[in-house]
């Protein structure tokens, strides 16, 4: 990497990686986005982002040989969880199906493992507390597998408002404050989002979601836009 722009070619690497096409300038143009960063904070984040992309890499090489087609990939995404909750409408789905038994069975999941294992122990080594309390910057990008996101120690309020955050999110960093946090952190949101991490270094944090009710709330938490599934199923949480 760079060393005078790690994050910047960070950010290019895994753009190239995910078939993005980009050019000369476009390391200088992202160093220049990222300038008031700390650029020990940098340093410190250029790993997890190419660690994220090659975790992406790993689970769509993972899959690839099972889910040939778009549909594939967003049935597999969308109605895996059928196969332990039957959900209305579809009911539930036989692991005996070829479709599921081959994703269930000729998989290799060792190498996703690995993958997120690799992930897990980059972010680890990084030190991030060290940056806790950290001000005066903040960033976003959007990539094919989502947002990058780079959020200072004053409190802010992480929802849909922000194009970036109502989708996909790959990662957030934030160094503190008293954050509300108001989107899926963490988790990902849709077979084009195959990682997403959330590091948030301090502060009284609250984690909340948009109320959408559905006439199958009562007696439960008020849903959100993922619905509830029909009473019949047990009226579950259709979130993701």
């Amino acid at each position: 990497l760079d060393s005078n722009a790690p994050l910047a070619t960070a950010l290019v690497r895994l753009l190239e990686q995910r078939g993005v096409t980009t050019a000369a300038g476009d390391v200088a143009a992202r160093a220049a986005m990222l300038a008031a960063v700390p650029h020990d904070l940098q340093v410190a984040l250029a790993p997890i982002v190419l660690a994220i992309g090659d975790a992406a890499a790993a689970r769509d090489s993972v899959f690839a040989p099972n889910l040939l087609t778009d549909r594939d990939w967003t049935w597999a995404y969308g109605y895996a969880p059928s196969l332990a909750i039957p959900i209305s409408p579809i009911g539930s789905l036989s692991p005996s199906d070829p479709f599921w038994r081959r994703i269930l069975h000729d998989t290799d999941y060792a190498a996703l493992y690995r993958a997120a294992v690799e992930l897990a122990s980059t972010v680890e080594a990084a030190d991030l507390h060290r940056f806790a309390g950290a001000t005066g910057f903040s960033f976003e990008i959007q990539t094919p597998i989502g947002a990058i996101v780079l959020g200072d120690a004053t409190a802010q309020v992480y929802d849909a408002t922000d194009p970036l955050l109502a989708g996909d999110v790959a990662l957030l960093v934030d160094t503190g404050g008293d954050d509300v946090y108001a989107i899926a952190a963490g988790a990902n949101t849709s077979q084009f989002n195959p990682v997403s991490v959330l590091v948030d270094l301090d502060g009284a944090d609250s984690y909340e979601y948009a109320v959408v009710a559905d006439p199958n709330d009562t007696g439960r938490l008020p849903s959100d836009g993922g619905g509830r599934a029909d009473p019949t199923f047990g009226a579950i949480s259709l979130s993701s």
